[in-house]
């Protein structure tokens, strides 16, 4: 994490909404990182989707040191390819996103889930808020079996 993060974390903690923070003091590893990429650091926007993506593709109980981070969502992607199970997916992506990526608001009705049976995956469209600058913000995740 980037040096500032402690001071976001601060603003967060008073919950002084009214402070325009720019998003770009973040400043995180990229888990989507190769040998091929150039961008090993990445700061802003960036860094909120990172976090996304981290959240919904890691195990409860997979971190040694932080058992309760991840969500259900890795179980569910291997469940069937069906809207039921988009909508168990749309749930546990509220619960995880408001535990685990406090920067941001999650829109309820401008996010869903869809199921592709024929790519073996669920594409989630979020909606969120940037609780700092208020800018509304979209983000597509796959989530691949």
């Amino acid at each position: 994490m980037g040096a500032n993060f402690a001071e976001y974390d601060s603003v967060l903690a008073k919950g002084n909404k009214d402070i325009q923070f720019p998003p770009t003091i973040l400043n995180d590893v990229n888990l989507l990182y190769s040998m091929t990429s150039e961008d090993f650091l990445i700061s802003g926007l960036a860094v909120i989707e990172n976090m996304f993506y981290n959240v919904c593709y890691t195990p409860i109980g997979s971190r040694v040191y932080e058992p309760e981070f991840g969500s259900n969502i890795p179980a569910l992607i291997h469940e069937p390819l069906i809207q039921e199970t988009a909508t168990y997916i749309e749930i546990e992506l509220f619960s995880a996103a408001k535990r685990w990526v406090p920067y941001v608001s999650v829109v309820f009705k401008q996010t869903y889930v869809v199921p592709y049976p024929d790519l073996y995956l669920f594409k989630t469209y979020i909606n969120y808020v940037d609780i700092f600058t208020g800018l509304s913000r979209n983000l597509v995740l796959n989530l691949i079996r």
